[in-house]
């Protein structure tokens, strides 16, 4: 019994030993792992590295061979340079290198040099020109003092001819001064004048205007030619800029096609549309002088038929610019029996004819 009991905890003690020992080599295990973690991690970066300072290196040495291109061209040319510039000192006749230097260090304006070396040559042309002139004329290289002396008193009895011309032109030019302030002085009565003829046709034409019915007519071409533009303001949209509206001294309303040079049309030559066109904006524009006399916020507008003649396009062209009146503040009262027109009225009152009862009104509200 005491053998067996010995044996059980010899067996615990054991166990106990390897347990112990087992967590330990698990720790060591765990450390040993990290380290080899971090050795990686390391090592990528070290990788990482090497790998970033061989591109470098490539990049470097591809400069490098860039460079040395560079250099070699660079030398070259500056070997052609100093022998142009060798060549050119001896050309111009420029060989004292250290003055041509000092030369080139001055601050000279090239452009001013160049225009003044010009003029100084066309100078010198004009004047070899010249000479060569002079030498070619008779007289001037066999020179005669006698032959001088007989120019000489010719010049002074022309001279004296001339002063004496002088002296009439000098008259001559204060009668002229005299003669140009009197056209002045006419010109002005000739103003004057101009004035007082054209205050004389207003006169005239004021005169005319009160007798009879002459005023009546002109304040009524006035109305009319401000009705005429205020209508031409819709007539020209509905017909897109292809004809508008135009009256006469005699007040009679005229049609300019556009499409013919601006050429004058009588009324009666436009379609059953464009009659009806014309016939709507002169309404509406009578419409907003009668609005404007009154100082109404609100306008009725009656049309009574008138649109029978007008194919599908004019109807939809009329009945836009009709919408487009209640932005106006209008009301439009339509009286049709054109189905078209029919179907594009929201708000209507139906009048039908009952053999029996009469006639029989429907509303549509």
């Amino acid at each position: 019994i005491s053998s067996k009991k010995e044996e059980i905890r010899d067996m615990a003690f054991c166990k106990q030993f390897f347990a112990k020992e087992t967590s330990q080599i698990q720790s060591a295990i765990d450390k040993v792992e990290k380290d080899i973690e971090d050795a990686l991690q390391a090592l990528e970066g070290k990788q990482k590295h090497l790998r970033e300072k061989r591109s470098a290196a490539d990049k470097n040495a591809a400069d490098l061979i860039n460079f040395t291109q560079l250099r070699d061209q660079s030398l070259v040319k500056l070997e052609k340079y100093s022998s142009d510039f060798e060549s050119l000192k001896i050309q111009h006749g420029f060989t004292d290198e250290p003055h041509l230097i000092r030369l080139f260090q001055q601050s000279i304006d090239a452009e001013k040099v160049a225009l003044e070396i010009s003029q100084f040559d066309q100078k010198l042309a004009i004047t070899a020109n010249r000479i060569q002139e002079l030498e070619a004329e008779e007289g001037v290289l066999v020179f005669q003092e006698e032959a001088f002396q007989e120019l000489s008193t010719l010049f002074h009895e022309l001279k004296i001819t001339a002063e004496s011309s002088q002296n009439q032109v000098l008259l001559l030019d204060k009668e002229i001064q005299e003669t140009t302030a009197k056209l002045a002085e006419k010109k002005v009565l000739q103003a004057d004048f101009a004035k007082l003829e054209i205050r004389e046709s207003y006169l005239k034409e004021l005169d005319n205007m009160f007798r009879g019915s002459g005023f009546v007519k002109f304040v009524s071409s006035i109305y009319l030619k401000e009705l005429c533009n205020t209508a031409n303001v819709r007539f020209m949209k509905l017909c897109k800029n292809q004809l508008s509206l135009d009256i006469d001294e005699d007040n009679t309303f005229w049609v300019i096609d556009y499409l013919n040079g601006g050429k004058n049309r009588l009324l009666k030559t436009l379609s059953g549309g464009q009659t009806f066109q014309a016939s709507l904006c002169l309404a509406l524009a009578l419409a907003e002088k009668v609005k404007a006399l009154n100082q109404a916020d609100q306008s009725f507008f009656f049309m009574d038929e008138g649109f029978g003649a007008l194919d599908k396009n004019a109807l939809r062209v009329v009945f836009e610019t009709l919408k487009s009146l209640r932005h106006e503040n209008r009301i439009v009262g339509i009286i049709s029996h054109v189905e078209e027109l029919q179907q594009e009225i929201g708000v209507f009152a139906n009048v039908e004819l009952d053999p029996e009862r009469g006639s029989r009104v429907s509303y549509s509200y």
